[in-house]
């Protein structure tokens, strides 16, 4: 019986060390590079970063494994070297395809600096550089200290740069922003801004900002007069009326 026992640990033995041998040879053939290499990569969602930019910072090219890439790193990378890309998902469609989804984030506005224009987007993100006034919200009144693409907008006065922020983040969610040409921050306390081309918004002290523009877009709505003017939004928070002045 003992005799019996020894011979069926032997053979069960046997067969567990031959199954730990092929599942080893799979391993190794499939982390060879002989199988499962990379054909073809598909970069989307891009229209102001390149794709071969995008390749570069992946990482990772065709005949690569594409089982032993690095999504993570190369999502990283991608996000951290190209200021317009907000974020970046990575997929593989097995057996031999990578998708590289990039998510562009968008200018918001630009600052004058040294003869040229730095675009920025609601976070103060710094995009890149143009020479040509941009058609977009043109901020003054203040400037960009040691500015480089991918870094947070650094402004003389850091109180600034948050007032800024949430002024455009507000504009945004109104869906005006787009028609603002020009912000004047020189006094955080009479900060003014133009907007449909011919109306100046004197918005008063920095808070309430959300309110202010709700009440001046009330305004415009009942109003009759689409000349020139002045809109002072200073009395929002106390009387919830915009005051409007006609241009003579």
């Amino acid at each position: 019986m003992k005799h019996r026992q020894n011979e069926v640990k032997k053979k069960h033995n046997g067969l567990l060390i031959f199954v730990v041998v092929i599942l080893l040879g799979v391993a190794l053939f499939l982390t060879s590079g002989l199988f499962f290499q990379i054909k073809t990569i598909r970069v989307e969602g891009i229209s102001a970063c390149s794709k071969s930019e995008v390749l570069e910072l992946a990482g990772f090219s065709a005949g690569d494994n594409i089982l032993i890439i690095n999504k993570a790193n190369s999502a990283r990378q991608i996000t951290e070297k190209l200021p317009y890309a907000q974020s970046v998902v990575i997929t593989r469609e097995m057996p031999d395809t990578v998708v590289i989804t990039v998510t562009e984030t968008q200018a918001a506005a630009a600052i004058e600096n040294r003869g040229a224009y730095w675009l920025f987007d609601t976070e103060g993100v710094l995009l890149e550089t143009v020479h040509i006034p941009p058609k977009l919200p043109i901020v003054t009144g203040t400037e960009l200290i040691t500015p480089f693409p991918g870094d947070k907008i650094n402004l003389s006065e850091p109180e600034k740069s948050i007032y800024l922020l949430s002024l455009l983040e507000e504009m945004q969610k109104l869906g005006i922003l787009e028609d603002v040409s020009e912000i004047d921050i020189q006094e955080l306390a009479d900060v003014i801004f133009l907007y449909r081309s011919q109306y100046i918004v004197a918005l008063g002290v920095p808070e309430g900002l959300e309110k202010k523009l709700r009440v001046m877009e009330k305004a415009l709505q009942e109003m009759d007069y689409t000349g020139p003017g002045m809109f002072d939004l200073s009395t929002v928070l106390d009387n919830d009326i915009a005051r409007f002045f006609k241009e003579e």
